[in-house]
């Protein structure tokens, strides 16, 4: 118990003799730099000036108070009721501010955002009602298609049996247009 108390001190002086060096430095610093600032006539004469100035409020304000202690207490009482009515009347001016942008802003902000959510979920059921639309155009398109397709089928069944019919009948110029090429019928009205 007693090595680590030695052991704490020693290290506690270590700090305390690092500090006090660094103290020691700042203060010879200071000193030799404004040793050599007065060394400027000019600067000499404008810390005298500021000292001098200093010196007289400082006996004014001493002088003052020993005169009139009550006149001062009463004008630093004055002062610091301003200064604390000046800050309450700031305080209820941020608050009335506060309200009317928790109630007006804030609650206009709140009624965009579910505006907005309102308007996001109508294009999503609008793009799901435009799925449906497409879904049926396509089937609707395939029940166009499909007796197209039939029809192309029974001509294909039909051509070869008119074709076979009309080798019979090829010497003989025909009355009724044939069904295996209707634009040369359309070409002969």
């Amino acid at each position: 118990m007693t090595q680590v108390t030695i052991q704490d001190s020693q290290r506690q002086n270590g700090k305390n003799s690092k500090n006090s060096k660094l103290i020691r430095g700042m203060l010879l610093g200071a000193i030799v730099g404004g040793a050599i600032t007065m060394l400027d006539s000019t600067t000499r004469k404008k810390v005298s000036k500021g000292a001098g100035g200093i010196k007289d409020s400082t006996v004014s304000i001493v002088q003052n108070v020993k005169n009139n202690p009550g006149e001062v207490k009463d004008q630093l009482v004055n002062q610091f009721n301003s200064a604390r009515n000046t800050l309450e009347s700031a305080i209820k001016d941020a608050q009335s501010i506060y309200e009317s942008l928790n109630s007006g802003v804030f609650k206009k902000v709140t009624e965009v955002a579910a505006t907005s959510q309102e308007a996001m979920q109508n294009v999503k059921d609008a793009a799901g009602d435009v799925k449906e639309v497409g879904s049926k155009v396509a089937e609707a398109g395939s029940e166009l298609t499909e007796p197209l397709n039939d029809l192309k089928d029974d001509k294909k069944t039909s051509s070869v049996s008119t074709s076979a019919s009309t080798s019979s009948t090829s010497n003989f110029p025909s009355a009724v247009p044939s069904q295996s090429n209707p634009s040369d019928d359309s070409a002969k009205l």
